[in-house]
């Protein structure tokens, strides 16, 4: 029996779909991915009842993280952040509104061509600012981390992720993972 593929790196082909009209739309690049971190945050939630411990569950409160890039384009600041693209660049204005919608990415499999295709449903981006450091013995590519919020859907998931070498995969998911964001699909009896 062979031990399945557990070993994940890198990050990559990283997207955003905005959440438009109760419906993501298609998928779009965002170039240099550099870093992401998604935390998920649960609460201790317990209730007690006829005087011992009924449930010990935990309540999802959100989550908060952020992504890393070389840096944004016009188009992709505009796109995630919600700032106006102006005539040679954009203005970032306090009325500024980022979009809600979802993240998708991949890892690789560890000396494999196979991959885990993420997609985080419910993120919103935060305005990181501006960061600069002077050229000194070694230049250092600028970068951009870029914080984020993580909500769940209205049916409670909160993050989808599929294996390309997964023997229940469904095959249009992986073919169709960068033109439309993916939900996850019931495995049938006879799978």
């Amino acid at each position: 029996m062979s031990k399945k593929k557990k070993v994940l790196r890198g990050f990559s082909n990283i997207h955003f779909a905005p959440y438009v009209d109760g419906e993501y739309q298609e998928p779009i690049k965002i170039e240099g991915a550099k870093s992401g971190e998604f935390k998920l945050n649960f609460e201790h939630d317990p209730s007690y009842a006829d005087d011992i411990l009924f449930d010990n569950g935990y309540l999802y409160t959100g989550g908060e993280g952020n992504i890393t890039v070389l840096d944004l384009t016009p188009d992709e600041q505009s796109l995630i952040l919600g700032n106006k693209k102006v005539k040679g660049g954009v203005v970032v204005n306090s009325n500024d509104q980022a979009p809600s919608g979802a993240f998708l990415f991949e890892k690789k499999f560890k000396n494999s061509t196979h991959k885990r295709l993420y997609v985080v449903y419910n993120c919103m981006c935060s305005n990181p600012g501006l960061v600069m450091q002077t050229i000194e013995d070694k230049a250092e590519d600028a970068t951009c981390e870029i914080p984020l919020s993580v909500s769940e859907l209205s049916d409670g998931n909160i993050y989808f992720y599929i294996d390309t070498n997964d023997s229940t995969v469904d095959n249009t998911q992986i073919s169709n993972w960068y033109t439309q964001v993916q939900m996850p699909k019931e495995i049938t009896e006879t799978e």
